[in-house]
């Protein structure tokens, strides 16, 4: 087996971590974050994607409440005990009664970068030296 396809069979095993999300209190709770595949992604930015006569925007804080709200698995934003408790109606209103704008922003950071986006090929060449 090639070291590349071995490096991507390793990755697929550790598509979930604990992060420390920084939080606006201070608090030693971890969040368990899960990586996004490329069809996830090509989804949510296909969602984000704002169309208005000859116009076209990018809706990043639905391309967040996507991110967060299917790939943080702990807190379970899907909860529906929770969403009870809390008396509201959807993940995305749970992820905004618990989070505060940067949390949001954070969490979708820590997401995104767990998930390889932002890296340039250099680091991503250097990830696959080192495993």
């Amino acid at each position: 087996m090639s070291k590349l396809l071995d490096f991507l069979e390793n990755r697929v095993k550790n598509a979930e971590t604990e992060i420390q999300v920084p939080f606006s209190i201070e608090t030693d709770e971890l969040a368990t974050i899960t990586k996004v595949t490329a069809i996830e992604y090509a989804h949510y930015q296909k969602r984000a994607i704002i169309i208005s006569g000859d116009n076209t925007s990018f809706d990043t804080g639905k391309y967040q409440m996507d991110l967060i709200i299917n790939h943080t698995t702990s807190p379970d934003f899907k909860s529906e005990e929770l969403m009870k408790k809390l008396n509201v109606a959807t993940s995305e209103d749970l992820v905004n009664v618990l989070l505060t704008a940067g949390e949001v922003q954070n969490l979708a950071t820590e997401i995104s970068e767990f998930s390889g986006l932002g890296k340039s090929f250099k680091d991503i060449k250097k990830e696959a030296k080192n495993s």
